[in-house]
């Protein structure tokens, strides 16, 4: 990819102009380096080189960003993994080849502690492809990466010749026992390589995820997010405002969950979406949904469009929108999708009870996709987090709360004053909040940020102002998980899990601190309740102990 500058040339105006423009194109879907391919060269030695970009599988239209080579799988060939600024995220490239045993790997302990940075191993290398190979150990290594402690050398057909490390105050020292194919610590002083026996990692395989191929894209939200105030038309003309937040910061409900859908007249996949839900509407109706028809023709002010209502024989209400409200519904889109999108039709809004936006479809909707939707609009954050990603795995923060401010800037800048106000005061919502909760919210942010020591402290206030606040005492054993603090790990998790015995995160996370203290049969227990619990995170756990020799 186009390498950005290091630094601001001149004014510093230009430059952070310049960066807005860019991240304003990037919103708009461009790519940083016009979709081209990532490339591989592969060295054949002499400063010689060839494009083996196809051939290796790594040609992909990512819009990459950062690489890391290392031996994931402990196969004795380096894999690697891929980020990119849109999806996926992250890509593991499995490295397939056969190293046959042509390879060597060493991790280092220095004078005072592993991982000594600056230390180089330098390794002699006998036969037909002879020479010295080097490794040095660094901090980071690459663009926006962070590699491997472990320093990988391959042999190809070559042989050892010797080993030396140069530590990094300078000294030399050469160790003995290595042989092809193996995973040694070199220890400082000690002058032999000593073995590890990592074993092999094996990867589950998993069928590829079932992705709807169909042109509708639907985005759940982990964290339902109030909607704007929207003003619109009743069938008989009379002017009505829907959604919004109240003078005191909270969103206004409705009487139970909510579907708004967008048609227009001359849209055909809009007409049959309207005929399937008239058609099925008793099962709307039984689940205490309501369902709102707003007619998006784009005129000022639009005829309602009764006839083709009238000919599935709608049976909820209807409504009409104005330029104004399309234009708050895309600004809206737009901020959730986090890039410039115009406004599809049809278009199909969630809407919980409390008037907040659960999932939103641009396209034309499957409408049993939807009734599992409303089926898990009571969930909390955590729960919908676990429901939306389609694979499993283990979370180290709390969901990220919407940023409201942001809301309320870009409606404001899209020339929507009156919405802008209502998200400022959604803002300030937490002011009601108990002392409790305000401390959980502030850990929760320090966290977010990498600021471990305020959020163990803010964490501690909270439980010391409510001791009964499950998610607290959870959050706390996360943040000492994450700072290594193992033992206080557990006794929070276990505090948690005092007041809460059936969270199964929770019995996972615990099981993960005591193996990290060597403590497998306390482990093994917490798999045992899993189990118990049936939980999909036992046999990850499962997976765990087996590769720890358990």
């Amino acid at each position: 990819m186009s390498q950005s500058p290091v630094q601001a040339e001149g004014s510093a105006d230009p430059y952070f102009e310049a960066w807005v423009r860019i991240n304003a194109l990037i919103e708009r879907g461009f790519s940083w380096s016009g979709h081209e391919e990532n490339v591989f060269f592969l060295n054949l030695g002499e400063g010689r080189f060839a494009n083996a970009s196809h051939t290796s599988g790594l040609d992909l239209g990512d819009d990459g960003r950062a690489a890391v080579a290392v031996d994931w799988d402990r196969d004795g060939d380096l894999d690697l993994f891929t980020t990119n600024r849109n999806g996926p995220r992250l890509r593991f490239l499995r490295n397939t080849g056969k190293a046959d045993g042509g390879y060597v790997a060493f991790r280092l302990e220095g004078e005072f502690g592993p991982d000594p940075i600056g230390a180089r191993v330098l390794l002699e290398k006998g036969g037909r492809d002879g020479g010295l190979a080097v490794r040095a150990l660094r901090a980071g290594e690459g663009f926006l990466a962070q590699g491997s402690a472990w320093l990988h050398f391959g042999l190809g057909e070559a042989r050892i010749g010797g080993v030396q490390v140069r530590w990094p105050d300078g000294e030399m020292e050469r160790f003995g026992g290595v042989v092809r194919g193996g995973r040694y610590l070199l220890k400082r002083g000690l002058g032999r390589a000593q073995a590890l026996e990592t074993g092999k990692l094996e990867i589950p395989t998993r069928p590829p995820l079932d992705i709807d191929e169909s042109d509708a894209s639907t985005m759940a939200l982990v964290d339902p997010i109030p909607m704007p105030r929207l003003p619109m038309a009743t069938e008989d003309g009379r002017p009505v405002e829907l959604f919004g937040i109240d003078s005191e910061g909270a969103p206004r409900t409705t009487p139970g969950p909510l579907v708004l859908q967008l048609w227009a007249s001359w849209c055909q996949p809009c007409a049959r979406e309207l005929e399937q839900v008239s058609r099925r509407a008793s099962e709307l109706t039984s689940r205490g949904v309501g369902v709102i028809a707003l007619q998006a023709d784009g005129e000022e002010e639009p005829q309602p469009g009764s006839f083709h209502l009238d000919q599935v024989r709608w049976p909820f209400s209807r409504a009409v929108a104005s330029e104004s409200t399309l234009g708050i519904l895309e600004a809206f889109q737009s901020l959730l999708l986090d890039r410039e999108a115009q406004l599809v039709l049809p278009t199909t809004l969630l809407i919980d009870p409390k008037g907040r936006l659960v999932s939103i479809t641009r396209g034309e909707m499957d409408f049993d996709r939807m009734l599992a939707e409303l089926d898990d609009v009571g969930l909390s954050a955590e729960e919908r987090r676990d429901k939306v990603v389609p694979f499993p795995g283990r979370w180290l923060y709390p969901p990220i709360e919407p940023d409201m401010e942001r809301f309320a800037r870009e409606f404001s800048e899209r020339g929507f004053p009156r919405v802008a106000v209502d998200y400022r005061a959604q803002r300030f919502d937490m002011a009601r909040r108990s002392r409790a909760e305000l401390l959980h919210e502030f850990g929760r942010s320090h966290a977010r940020n990498g600021d471990l020591e305020s959020a163990e402290k803010s964490l501690r206030e909270s439980i010391a102002a409510d001791p009964q606040r499950v998610e607290v005492h959870a959050d706390l054993g996360l943040v000492l998980h994450q700072a290594g603090r193992f033992r206080e790990a557990v006794v929070a998790y276990e505090s948690a899990l005092a007041l809460a015995p059936e969270r199964d995160d929770v019995h996972f996370n615990l099981a993960l601190a005591l193996i990290s203290l060597g403590q497998f049969e306390g482990a093994e227990d917490q798999l045992s309740v899993l189990q118990g619990l049936d939980s999909p995170r036992a046999e990850g756990l499962r997976e765990l102990l087996e590769r720890t020799g358990r």
